[in-house]
Parts: structure tokens; C-alpha cells; sequence
């Protein structure tokens, strides 16, 4: 049976609402062709598929320690975003300003 974390991250990835948190999975996983296989395959799988099932079991093989660390580090982030009420998240080239806010009152202006 996976652990209950390692669904929930492996269903997040397959849904692919997060795009910065599926590049760190993934340019994390480089090498590890099983797995990579796994998050391709799950890509847009329900929460309750196989798909979800073999890639929490690729995401926990996956022995190296700094790896998963920060991916705990970052879903426990994304957890307490989610909780708050608020997700920001911004992926690709930016060219200009960016606000990342949850609450503004008043005139907010470049």
C-alpha cells in the first residue's frame, strides 16, 4: 500500500495544476527512467488510477534524500497554500511585473 502523501503528490502531478511543481518533480527524476515513465503515464489519470498508483511507488522508490526532502518541503508548502486559500504560482519567461497577492485594499500600481 503507497503512503497516503505520496498519493496525494502523484495525484496532483497527474492532474497537472501545478506546472512548476511538476517541472521540479521531473527535472528531479532525470535518470530515474522508471519513474519518468510512471509521470508520463499518469499525466491526466484520475486520482484512483493505476497510473497514480505505479508513480507513488516510483516517486517512494526513489532513494536520494535532498530529493525527497524538498519534494515533502514543497508539497507541505502547497498544502498550507491550499489550506490558506491561496495559490500562486507563475511558470515560463516573464518579461515585466508581476503581483503575487491574496488580499489587496486599496490601489496597487506600477
Amino acid at each position: 500500500m503507497r503512503q497516503p502523501t505520496s498519493m496525494a503528490i502523484s495525484a496532483t502531478l497527474a492532474e497537472g495544476k501545478l506546472p512548476a511543481f511538476q517541472h521540479f518533480v521531473r527535472s528531479r527524476i532525470i535518470g530515474h527512467e522508471r519513474a519518468l515513465a510512471a509521470l508520463d503515464a499518469a499525466e491526466g489519470k484520475s486520482a484512483d488510477s493505476p497510473e497514480v498508483r505505479v508513480l507513488a511507488a516510483e516517486l517512494e522508490r526513489i532513494h536520494d534524500v535532498p530529493f525527497q526532502t524538498e519534494l515533502r518541503a514543497r508539497w507541505d508548502s502547497i498544502q498550507h497554500a491550499t489550506r490558506s486559500g491561496t495559490v500562486n504560482e507563475i511558470s515560463g519567461t516573464v518579461y515585466g511585473k508581476v503581483v503575487q497577492a491574496r488580499d489587496i485594499h486599496g490601489d496597487l500600481s506600477f
